[in-house]
Protein backbone atom coordinates (compact mmCIF):
# COMPACT_ATOMS: atom_id res chain seq x y z
CA UNK A 1 0.00 0.00 0.00
CA UNK A 2 2.84 2.37 0.83
CA UNK A 3 4.36 1.88 -2.61
CA UNK A 4 1.01 2.49 -4.33
CA UNK A 5 0.41 5.65 -2.31
CA UNK A 6 3.88 6.99 -3.04
CA UNK A 7 3.42 6.26 -6.75
CA UNK A 8 0.08 8.06 -6.70
CA UNK A 9 1.60 11.11 -4.96
CA UNK A 10 4.49 11.11 -7.43
CA UNK A 11 2.04 11.05 -10.33
CA UNK A 12 0.06 13.94 -8.82
CA UNK A 13 3.21 15.97 -8.35
CA UNK A 14 4.42 15.38 -11.91
CA UNK A 15 1.07 16.13 -13.56
CA UNK A 16 -0.50 18.80 -11.38
CA UNK A 17 2.27 20.53 -9.41
CA UNK A 18 5.53 20.64 -11.38
CA UNK A 19 4.13 22.14 -14.62
CA UNK A 20 3.46 25.39 -12.73
CA UNK A 21 6.20 27.84 -11.74
CA UNK A 22 4.10 29.23 -8.92
CA UNK A 23 2.80 26.93 -6.14
CA UNK A 24 -0.29 29.11 -5.71
CA UNK A 25 -1.29 28.49 -9.33
CA UNK A 26 -0.78 24.75 -8.78
CA UNK A 27 -2.84 24.98 -5.58
CA UNK A 28 -5.72 26.51 -7.55
CA UNK A 29 -5.73 23.64 -10.07
CA UNK A 30 -7.03 20.80 -7.91
CA UNK A 31 -6.95 17.36 -9.58
CA UNK A 32 -10.30 15.70 -10.27
CA UNK A 33 -11.77 13.59 -7.46
CA UNK A 34 -9.49 15.20 -4.86
CA UNK A 35 -10.58 17.20 -1.86
CA UNK A 36 -9.21 20.73 -1.55
CA UNK A 37 -7.80 20.04 1.94
CA UNK A 38 -5.88 16.99 0.65
CA UNK A 39 -4.47 18.93 -2.29
CA UNK A 40 -3.46 21.84 -0.04
CA UNK A 41 -1.67 19.37 2.24
CA UNK A 42 0.34 17.95 -0.68
CA UNK A 43 1.21 21.37 -2.11
CA UNK A 44 2.37 22.52 1.34
CA UNK A 45 4.44 19.35 1.65
CA UNK A 46 6.11 19.83 -1.72
CA UNK A 47 7.03 23.47 -1.07
CA UNK A 48 8.36 22.81 2.44
CA UNK A 49 12.15 23.20 2.31
CA UNK A 50 12.75 20.74 5.13
CA UNK A 51 10.87 18.03 3.24
CA UNK A 52 12.68 18.62 -0.06
CA UNK A 53 16.26 17.82 1.09
CA UNK A 54 17.38 20.61 -1.27
CA UNK A 55 18.08 23.44 1.11
CA UNK A 56 21.09 24.56 -0.93
CA UNK A 57 19.19 24.59 -4.20
CA UNK A 58 21.35 21.76 -5.56
CA UNK A 59 20.44 18.14 -6.03
CA UNK A 60 21.64 15.87 -3.29
CA UNK A 61 23.89 12.93 -4.16
CA UNK A 62 23.33 9.34 -3.04
CA UNK A 63 26.04 9.41 -0.41
CA UNK A 64 24.69 12.54 1.28
CA UNK A 65 21.12 11.23 1.04
CA UNK A 66 22.15 8.00 2.77
CA UNK A 67 23.92 9.99 5.47
CA UNK A 68 20.92 12.27 6.08
CA UNK A 69 18.44 9.42 6.23
CA UNK A 70 20.52 7.20 8.53
CA UNK A 71 21.63 9.64 11.21
CA UNK A 72 19.99 11.34 14.13
CA UNK A 73 19.93 15.10 14.65
CA UNK A 74 23.24 14.89 16.56
CA UNK A 75 24.96 13.31 13.53
CA UNK A 76 25.27 9.85 15.08
CA UNK A 77 23.85 6.73 13.47
CA UNK A 78 21.11 4.74 15.14
CA UNK A 79 23.29 1.65 15.71
CA UNK A 80 26.89 0.50 15.61
CA UNK A 81 26.75 -1.22 12.20
CA UNK A 82 25.24 1.85 10.56
CA UNK A 83 27.88 4.05 12.22
CA UNK A 84 30.65 1.85 10.77
CA UNK A 85 29.14 2.17 7.27
CA UNK A 86 28.77 5.91 7.73
CA UNK A 87 32.39 6.29 8.82
CA UNK A 88 33.59 4.26 5.83
CA UNK A 89 31.41 6.33 3.47
CA UNK A 90 32.85 9.56 4.85
CA UNK A 91 36.41 8.23 4.62
CA UNK A 92 36.05 7.09 1.01
CA UNK A 93 34.26 10.31 0.03
CA UNK A 94 37.02 12.45 1.48
CA UNK A 95 39.65 10.40 -0.37
CA UNK A 96 37.72 10.85 -3.63
CA UNK A 97 37.38 14.61 -3.00
CA UNK A 98 41.10 14.91 -2.25
CA UNK A 99 41.96 13.03 -5.43
CA UNK A 100 43.78 10.18 -3.69
CA UNK A 101 41.11 7.69 -4.75
CA UNK A 102 39.46 7.40 -8.15
CA UNK A 103 35.90 6.17 -7.66
CA UNK A 104 32.52 7.45 -8.66
CA UNK A 105 29.49 7.65 -6.37
CA UNK A 106 28.22 4.22 -7.44
CA UNK A 107 31.57 2.53 -6.82
CA UNK A 108 31.78 4.02 -3.33
CA UNK A 109 28.30 2.65 -2.52
CA UNK A 110 29.28 -0.79 -3.84
CA UNK A 111 32.52 -0.72 -1.85
CA UNK A 112 30.67 0.03 1.39
CA UNK A 113 27.46 -1.97 0.94
CA UNK A 114 28.27 -4.60 -1.67
CA UNK A 115 26.75 -4.97 -5.13
CA UNK A 116 23.30 -3.62 -5.89
CA UNK A 117 20.44 -6.03 -6.27
CA UNK A 118 19.01 -6.20 -9.77
CA UNK A 119 16.40 -3.52 -10.43
CA UNK A 120 17.07 -1.63 -7.17
CA UNK A 121 18.95 1.53 -6.26
CA UNK A 122 20.23 1.55 -2.71
CA UNK A 123 19.44 4.64 -0.70
CA UNK A 124 16.37 5.84 -2.60
CA UNK A 125 13.68 3.76 -0.90
CA UNK A 126 11.30 1.12 -2.15
CA UNK A 127 10.21 1.21 -5.75
CA UNK A 128 12.96 3.39 -7.24
CA UNK A 129 14.66 1.67 -10.15
CA UNK A 130 17.85 2.45 -12.08
CA UNK A 131 15.75 3.24 -15.15
CA UNK A 132 13.79 5.90 -13.27
CA UNK A 133 16.97 7.61 -12.10
CA UNK A 134 19.33 7.25 -15.03
CA UNK A 135 17.19 6.33 -18.03
CA UNK A 136 16.71 3.10 -19.98
CA UNK A 137 20.41 2.35 -20.10
CA UNK A 138 22.02 3.61 -16.97
CA UNK A 139 25.43 5.26 -16.91
CA UNK A 140 26.50 2.69 -14.33
CA UNK A 141 26.30 -0.13 -16.85
CA UNK A 142 28.15 1.81 -19.52
CA UNK A 143 30.71 3.00 -16.95
CA UNK A 144 31.37 -0.60 -15.89
CA UNK A 145 31.63 -1.67 -19.53
CA UNK A 146 34.24 1.02 -20.17
CA UNK A 147 36.25 0.02 -17.11
CA UNK A 148 36.12 -3.64 -18.14
CA UNK A 149 37.42 -2.78 -21.61
CA UNK A 150 40.24 -0.69 -20.12
CA UNK A 151 41.17 -3.51 -17.74
CA UNK A 152 41.23 -6.00 -20.63
CA UNK A 153 43.52 -3.68 -22.63
CA UNK A 154 45.81 -3.28 -19.62
CA UNK A 155 45.99 -7.06 -19.18
CA UNK A 156 46.90 -7.50 -22.87
CA UNK A 157 49.58 -4.82 -22.50
CA UNK A 158 51.01 -6.51 -19.41
CA UNK A 159 51.13 -9.90 -21.16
Amino acid sequence: MNSSYRSYRHLLKKRYFEPYDNPEIARANIPLKMEKEDWDYLVNLWIDEGWQFEQTGQEIDRLRLWELTHTRANGQACNEETQEKLDLLKELSSQVNEGTLEMNEHEVMVEVFGPERHGRVRGYGAGVTPTQLWGPRSFIFSDLQTKLQCAEKNMKTLK
